[in-house]
Formats: C-alpha cells, structure tokens, sequence
C-alpha cells in the first residue's frame, strides 16, 4: 500500500487504477476479502520465495514481489498484469518456476 499510496487516490477516483486502489485499502484487513501472507526477505533484502533462476536475474526487482508472494502462498495463485511488457519476456522462465501469469493485454 505504501508503495501505491503515491501514485493513487484514496477516494477511488479518477480511474480504474484508483478505485482497485481504494477497494484494497478499504479491504486490507477483512479477512473475509483479504489473506495477509507474509513474505520474507534475506539479509542482502531479497525475496526468498524468489527463484533462484538466472534468467530472471534481470526481472523488474519491483515486480519480484508479487512473484515472491504467489510462491508463498498455499493456493493456486495466477498473476494477472495488463500492461506491464516485461512479464512477457520473462514468461517462460517464470512458468518453468511455477509462476502463473495472465496476461489481460498482449
């Protein structure tokens, strides 16, 4: 949330962005909605739930959050990104690690 708080609006407005955002925070602690998994950095402050495959060792470092996360997590998680391009590249990489990627717009 930290990090998002910068570039969205709490009040949901003006885009779709925006209202994901507030939903989130709104949500963020209804366990009904919401699983907190907590994911783990090392003492060099990298993921440990990231693969340790070296052709992901050029991947987004913001992005390896959510590839930590969907490894941490005890269920059939699926990463959904619209726009960002360089999941695309690294799809393979990431699907031989496990990694479920949904790429809304290709």
């Amino acid at each position: 949330m930290d990090e998002y708080q910068r570039h969205c609006n709490y009040s949901g407005q003006p885009g779709a962005g925006d209202l994901f955002f507030k939903t989130l925070h709104d949500h963020e602690y209804d366990i009904k909605k919401c699983n907190l998994i907590n994911i783990q950095k090392n003492n060099k402050g990298e993921y440990i739930d990231f693969p340790q495959d070296s052709n992901l060792a050029t991947f987004d470092l913001s992005d390896r959050k959510f590839v930590a996360l969907s490894r941490a997590c005890d269920c059939d998680a699926v990463i959904r990104n619209s726009v960002d391009s360089d999941w695309l590249q690294f799809a393979d990489a990431l699907k031989r690690n496990g990694i479920a990627i949904d790429n809304l717009c290709n």
